[in-house]
């Protein structure tokens, strides 16, 4: 799959192996090269390990290139989502195969720079791990990626959006009612209350 060991997605000597042709392997390896940093940070965040990070991008574009030539090339739209589904598989599948357990790894309880989503982001920054794991159980799959990926990973919100696999406006629906939750969260955790 990478033929060197600077990382690079998809080596000039690939053929097609499926229903592929050439102009669909060219469009899978600009698809891939594409989004082969994103891909890093996103699993980086959630492993914590450079190495593990390294080792799991690797095994998502081989499944991801798998997937493109059994069953032929996927539309634009459903390619962001399918990548980011194959490395969120691919991480669970090396935390059971080293019997540990990682959901986010907040790496020095950072948030990313350009997070964009007001006052929570602060206390997401000074939460650590256990706390922010709790935060994100009281929400919804969909609420819980757009927290995820726009506050953790850093990712703007259509890019966000594009690995989720949804629009922009759905996007912003899930993230307006994930900040809901986590205010009512914070603001039960402050007065004591048990947080809901």
């Amino acid at each position: 799959m990478v033929d060197d060991h600077r990382g690079s997605p998809v080596s000039s000597r690939v053929t097609p192996n499926g229903p592929a042709g050439k102009s669909d392997e060219n469009a899978l390896t600009s698809f891939l090269q594409s989004r082969w940093e994103e891909l890093y940070q996103v699993i980086l965040r959630r492993t914590g390990d450079y190495h593990t990070a390294e080792d799991v991008r690797q095994k998502t574009a081989l499944g991801f290139t798998m997937r493109w030539r059994t069953r032929g090339p996927m539309e634009k739209n459903d390619r962001a989502p399918m990548l980011y589904r194959i490395a969120l598989n691919k991480i669970a599948e090396e935390c059971r195969n080293n019997a540990r357990w990682t959901d986010i790894v907040a790496m020095q309880n950072q948030l990313a720079p350009h997070c964009d989503l007001g006052a929570e982001e602060d206390v997401l920054a000074v939460l650590d791990r256990i706390e922010l794991a709790g935060a994100l159980s009281g929400l919804t799959l969909p609420q819980r990626h757009a927290i995820v990926l726009t506050c953790i990973d850093g990712f703007d919100q259509q890019t966000a959006a594009d690995l989720m696999g949804i629009s922009k406006s759905t996007f912003r629906k899930h993230r307006d009612a994930a900040k809901a939750k986590l205010s009512r969260y914070f603001t039960n955790r402050e007065s004591g209350e048990e947080p809901r």
